[in-house]
């Protein structure tokens, strides 16, 4: 049996079909779901045979923000493979416990994790993936990835399928009416946090992308013995940190929290990515006025949007999911990332898509909310993946002991 856990949010189903296949509805999160093809009425054909399958997606990374109108056009093309799709969404934090206890009971119900880079790396460290460097042969499209798809790829040594890409960060968010002179070097921001005590803030690493950011990509503006090594080369980036944490405001537990925080003025600057930049103001959660600023010798850490196989899928459903997969990173879907999102960051993974490919309405779309001075500081500095899942988990530890405690 497949059921939903009720605490699951934000759950609904598209069912394919000609009349239906474009109706959202909304899918109750606690009934049990038969396992198509584990009985044989479940065979529209009558034949016996297992017919096309309920499929259930888990995004706990809001990825589904930029994928879902594929996913659900793919659905619709494919009634013989898929007969609806049913979304549900949970905190990252809780996925490894709840894809283990179904995975140890034999009631796997997830065939889709859509994800950062966060729960696939605790995903890794408990071993409940299916690697997608395991069925390369059934994603062909994998071979038109991008560099930075494909270092990303290689990073989390194959593990989840990288479906866009994002130059992130670090970058400084601030209102321009409280910060007159904004930071440009790290000492100039240590100086600025110190003569405005709880005016600055970045949030919590293990929960923010932009607070994991922040933290990677200090070691580079720094100058540190080894970036990729936050236990033994850090030396100098935990002695900042620490200082630092004199005069931040408290650390918010999410990134969303932070923004909030920043528009009511309760804080004056804040550390940032280029992606919650971009939608804090299509959203009006911030005013447009608000500015960026990055900090001397920064790189633009480079982060993946994943989407993973939980491990002990049935080969039937596995095949359907690979056949997705590799639909994710066709021209068409990766064009549409742009106009389900109106900002040109998550960008694509794959070679030969670029902004112009979306329709004009789109571009123009983007325009309003984009920065002119993103084209040049995406050229202006080197890039850096994010650290691998252990090593990450390095970085967590050593800064929720020394640093956020």
């Amino acid at each position: 049996m497949r059921s939903v856990p009720t605490h699951w949010s934000k759950c609904h189903t598209v069912r394919t079909g000609v009349a239906a296949a474009l109706v959202l509805g909304l899918a109750a999160c606690g009934g049990p779901t038969p396992t198509p093809g584990s009985d044989p009425d479940s065979d529209p054909s009558g034949e016996g045979g297992s017919g096309p399958i309920e499929l259930n997606i888990l995004d706990v990374g809001g990825v589904l923000a930029f994928t879902q109108p594929m996913i659900e056009a793919y659905v619709a093309d494919n009634p013989d493979l898929i007969s609806s799709v049913t979304f549900q969404q949970a905190p990252s934090t809780e996925l490894s416990g709840l894809l283990q206890a179904q995975q140890e009971s034999d009631n796997l119900m997830v065939d889709l994790v859509l994800s950062g880079s966060d729960a696939i790396g605790a995903g890794i460290v408990n071993d409940l993936w299916d690697p997608i460097s395991d069925h390369e042969d059934a994603i062909p499209a994998m071979e038109s990835y991008t560099e930075e798809a494909q270092s990303i790829y290689d990073a989390y040594d194959g593990n989840a399928l990288i479906i866009a890409t994002e130059f992130t960060g670090p970058i400084l968010e601030f209102n321009p009416a409280a910060v007159d002179d904004p930071p440009e070097t790290a000492e100039e921001l240590l100086e600025w946090a110190e003569a405005n005590p709880g005016r600055f803030t970045y949030p919590q690493p293990p929960s923010s992308g932009p607070g994991r950011q922040f933290l990677m990509g200090l070691p580079y503006i720094l100058g540190d013995d080894d970036p990729t090594d936050p236990e033994n080369g850090w030396d100098k980036t935990w002695a900042y940190l620490a200082e630092l944490d004199q005069y931040v405001a408290p650390y918010p537990n999410s990134t969303g929290s932070a923004f909030e925080n920043l528009a009511r003025g309760g804080i004056d600057m804040m550390a940032s990515a280029a992606g919650w930049d971009m939608g804090q103001r299509q959203q009006g959660a911030i005013p447009l006025e608000f500015e960026i600023g990055t900090i001397e010798d920064w790189n633009w850490i480079l982060a993946g949007h994943f989407a993973a196989i939980p491990a002990g899928l049935d080969e039937e459903r596995r095949d359907v999911v690979l056949g997705l997969l590799d639909g994710m990173l066709a021209e068409s879907f990766q064009v549409g990332i742009y106009g389900a999102q109106e900002k040109i960051m998550p960008g694509p993974a794959i070679e030969g898509v670029s902004l112009e490919d979306a329709p004009s309405e789109v571009q123009d779309a983007i325009e309003q909310y984009n920065r002119p001075e993103y084209e040049e500081l995406f050229e202006a500095a080197p890039t850096a993946v994010e650290l691998p899942p252990e090593t990450m988990s390095v970085m967590f530890s050593r800064w929720e002991r020394e640093i956020g405690s």
